[in-house]
């Protein structure tokens, strides 16, 4: 579990909205994005409750060689991750939305962004999308009145779609 609040704060500020929502998302079947505490008991105990609805040594259809037919990944071959499906699917969809007010994520006091690993590590990432009221800029707002002709600036909702990742 990675607590990936300060890089989705950044990507926010980045984004230039001041009012809006925020998506964060990740494109990986055993992954998923969360918001609650990033404190090591709460972290622990949820760790063991996962265990223990789902549990490793199991026997999982996904991880059947014998009869799995589909979506195969030769690498998957070595290590079974059927119950970091299952897993993913008790926890819901894959990402979050959050509110942007001023330019800040509307988290509560302690509330952080967390990115989930259900499965074996590797090189993952996580998706930001921004979508709200855009401030422009005051150099963007002095401009239109050093052109008279020019069209006024039409809009002030944007989306930004910014890309972040880490590797561990």
């Amino acid at each position: 579990m990675k607590d990936i609040t300060a890089e989705v704060q950044e990507a926010v500020a980045r984004s230039g909205i001041k009012n809006g929502i925020c998506s964060v998302y990740s494109p990986h079947t055993t992954c998923c994005v969360r918001v609650n505490e990033f404190e090591t008991g709460f972290l622990e105990d949820f760790a063991q409750l996962l265990k223990q609805l789902v549990p490793s040594d199991n026997y999982y259809a996904h991880d059947d060689w014998d009869r799995r037919t589909e979506n195969i990944c030769p690498e998957d071959m070595d290590f079974g991750n059927g119950h970091s499906h299952c897993m993913a699917m008790l926890l819901g969809t894959a990402g979050e939305s959050i509110p942007v007010r001023d330019g800040e994520l509307c988290l509560g006091t302690w509330q952080r962004v967390l990115f989930l690993e259900l499965d074996r590590e590797r090189d993952r990432r996580w998706l930001v999308q921004v979508v709200g009221v855009w401030h422009f800029p005051r150099s963007i707002r002095n401009l239109r009145k050093q052109i008279p002709d020019a069209e006024p600036i039409k809009g002030q909702l944007r989306s930004t779609d910014l890309r972040l990742s880490f590797v561990r």
